[in-house]
């Protein structure tokens, strides 16, 4: 499911894109489609065009971040691109956030059968993914 995987979607504002820094109210629902299996976030668009400079990020923090299969923190920031020019009150908008999975090279091993069961249990994630990222 979605909710093991997206443990975070953080709403950032100004130069800092600092998460505590944004107006109370801004969240106002989260729902997830079970039929398709996307997170919907609803936000309060008043509220977010109160945000110092308009600005505005998303960073996406998924599980999990490390071991043999991982994925990596993403991040969008509007870098100029004012809130209010973005969201606007009683309208939707789609984002589209593809997540990238990350498979360590020490998924695989080969061994020569002669060498009998090998114990893999020490095997640890050697921190190189395989497509070379």
């Amino acid at each position: 499911m979605i909710q093991d995987i997206l443990s975070c979607l953080r709403v950032n504002n100004a130069n800092d894109y600092q998460p505590q820094k944004l107006p109370k109210g801004f969240f106002k629902d989260s729902q997830m489609n079970s039929h398709c299996g996307r997170l919907v976030y609803y936000l309060n668009a008043n509220k977010m065009n109160e945000i110092k400079d308009g600005k505005f990020g998303l960073r996406v923090v998924a599980r999990p971040s490390s071991g043999f299969s991982y994925y990596r923190a993403a991040e969008f920031r509007s870098d100029g691109i004012a809130a209010g020019d973005i969201l606007k009150a009683n309208q939707s908008i789609y984002i589209n956030i593809k997540l990238h999975r990350f498979v360590d090279e020490n998924v695989f091993r080969f061994d020569a059968a002669s060498r009998g069961r090998m114990d893999l249990k020490k095997i640890k994630p050697a921190g190189k993914p395989l497509n070379g990222k």
